[in-house]
Protein backbone atom coordinates (compact mmCIF):
# COMPACT_ATOMS: atom_id res chain seq x y z
CA UNK A 1 0.00 0.00 0.00
CA UNK A 2 1.47 3.28 -0.98
CA UNK A 3 0.76 6.25 0.93
CA UNK A 4 -0.03 9.60 -0.75
CA UNK A 5 0.85 12.94 0.14
CA UNK A 6 -1.95 15.69 0.68
CA UNK A 7 -1.10 19.53 0.20
CA UNK A 8 -3.19 21.85 1.82
CA UNK A 9 -5.74 24.32 -0.21
CA UNK A 10 -6.16 27.99 0.27
CA UNK A 11 -9.14 28.23 1.84
CA UNK A 12 -12.24 29.67 -0.45
CA UNK A 13 -14.04 32.71 0.68
CA UNK A 14 -16.70 30.58 2.80
CA UNK A 15 -13.97 29.38 5.05
CA UNK A 16 -12.59 33.13 5.58
CA UNK A 17 -13.10 34.46 9.24
CA UNK A 18 -14.92 37.25 9.34
CA UNK A 19 -12.42 39.72 10.06
CA UNK A 20 -10.29 38.05 7.41
CA UNK A 21 -12.81 38.65 5.00
CA UNK A 22 -13.78 42.37 5.71
CA UNK A 23 -9.73 43.23 5.68
CA UNK A 24 -9.66 41.50 1.96
CA UNK A 25 -12.89 43.51 0.82
CA UNK A 26 -11.78 46.88 2.07
CA UNK A 27 -8.56 46.43 0.77
CA UNK A 28 -9.72 45.57 -2.23
CA UNK A 29 -12.10 48.19 -2.36
CA UNK A 30 -9.24 50.99 -1.57
CA UNK A 31 -7.44 49.22 -4.94
CA UNK A 32 -4.42 48.81 -2.11
CA UNK A 33 -1.94 45.85 -2.69
CA UNK A 34 -0.80 43.41 0.37
CA UNK A 35 2.55 44.87 0.36
CA UNK A 36 0.95 48.62 1.11
CA UNK A 37 -1.48 47.32 4.09
CA UNK A 38 1.72 45.59 5.37
CA UNK A 39 3.78 48.60 5.03
CA UNK A 40 1.43 50.70 6.41
CA UNK A 41 0.77 48.31 9.51
CA UNK A 42 4.49 47.31 9.92
CA UNK A 43 3.96 43.86 9.76
CA UNK A 44 4.92 41.92 6.79
CA UNK A 45 2.90 40.56 3.89
CA UNK A 46 2.49 37.01 4.03
CA UNK A 47 1.02 38.04 8.17
CA UNK A 48 -1.71 40.33 6.08
CA UNK A 49 -2.40 37.26 3.81
CA UNK A 50 -2.86 34.94 6.95
CA UNK A 51 -4.74 37.67 8.82
CA UNK A 52 -6.76 37.71 5.30
CA UNK A 53 -7.13 33.92 4.58
CA UNK A 54 -7.61 33.24 8.61
CA UNK A 55 -4.92 31.55 9.56
CA UNK A 56 -4.10 34.11 11.67
CA UNK A 57 -5.51 36.68 14.13
CA UNK A 58 -4.18 39.44 14.79
CA UNK A 59 -3.44 41.43 18.73
CA UNK A 60 -5.30 44.08 19.53
CA UNK A 61 -2.58 46.60 18.36
CA UNK A 62 -2.39 45.43 14.94
CA UNK A 63 -5.99 45.30 14.10
CA UNK A 64 -5.79 48.95 15.32
CA UNK A 65 -2.98 49.72 12.67
CA UNK A 66 -4.92 47.35 9.93
CA UNK A 67 -8.14 49.63 10.37
CA UNK A 68 -6.66 52.99 10.21
CA UNK A 69 -4.51 52.00 7.05
CA UNK A 70 -7.75 50.67 5.30
CA UNK A 71 -10.15 53.41 7.08
CA UNK A 72 -12.08 51.11 9.11
CA UNK A 73 -13.57 51.75 12.52
CA UNK A 74 -12.02 49.48 14.74
CA UNK A 75 -14.93 48.92 16.96
CA UNK A 76 -16.87 47.98 14.42
CA UNK A 77 -14.78 45.77 12.68
CA UNK A 78 -13.78 44.35 16.17
CA UNK A 79 -17.54 43.60 17.37
CA UNK A 80 -18.55 42.13 13.61
CA UNK A 81 -15.91 40.03 13.63
CA UNK A 82 -16.94 38.06 16.85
Amino acid sequence: MSETTTFPTPLDARERTPLGAALRRRRRELELTLKHVAACAGVSISYVSKLETGTREPPPDVLVKLCRCLDLDVRKVARESR
